[in-house]
């Protein structure tokens, strides 16, 4: 199990830095008869989705990843969980960890042209600048979320939410080109989700939730 490449990838609109994200390839070789199922993670941020399924054999997955708040790029550490069947037929855990340099964080993620803290309303927001922040967080039963797009008109807007499989388990159409919106968290589970903004198909801004 292994990183073969990390890269950044910008979507039509790059010259502000809209549409960028960055992938990671990963190869995974499963032994067993059957499939196995193995967990991304990294002190750095998260992969969505964290969790792949890996058939018999050599596998390819492509998983975007979302850098923490202050994390500027370079190197920093994967870890790969999974289980696997040893001769005796046992499922036993496997464990391998990696190196990996990521790139600079995307413009549009930034956070080097202003302080955030993830617990607090207190931020300031650039004129024309797109930004995404949630309170309370974490949250139990409803957060509330903030938004701004920088562009006036947009053919299309929402906010996502996704589950660490990358499943979108939350779908918030968005009309105005700011204000906020209410979050009823009393369907999820405790745990860590992504809420992320979006504009005509792109993601713009992101933020991690907890769910307690």
């Amino acid at each position: 199990m292994y990183v073969e490449q990390v890269w950044e990838q910008y979507g039509s609109d790059d010259e502000e830095g809209e549409g960028c994200h960055i992938y990671a390839k990963i190869v995974v070789y499963n032994p067993n008869a059957g499939p196995a199922s193995v967990t991304l993670s990294s002190p750095a941020g998260i992969f969505q989705p964290s969790t792949v399924v890996a058939a018999p054999g050599y596998n390819q997955f492509i998983v975007e990843f979302f850098h923490n708040a202050g994390f500027m790029g370079g190197g920093a550490t994967v870890q790969f969980y999974a289980y696997i069947i040893n001769d005796e037929g046992e499922i036993v855990p496997c464990f391998a960890e990696q190196r990996v340099d990521f790139p600079d964080p995307c413009p549009i993620f930034d956070f080097r042209k202003y302080k955030e803290e993830d617990s607090s309303l207190a931020f300031s927001i650039g004129e024309g600048q797109n930004s995404l922040k949630l309170a309370p967080n974490p949250a139990t039963g409803h957060t509330t979320v903030y938004y701004q797009y920088r562009h006036q008109k947009a053919e299309s807007r929402h906010i996502l939410v996704y589950d660490l499989t990358g499943r979108a388990v939350h779908t918030l159409p968005v009309r105005e080109t700011s204000g906020s919106l209410s979050l009823d968290l009393s369907l999820y589970a405790p745990g860590v989700y992504l809420v992320v903004m979006q504009e005509n198909g792109q993601k713009l801004e992101y933020k991690k939730l907890i769910v307690k």
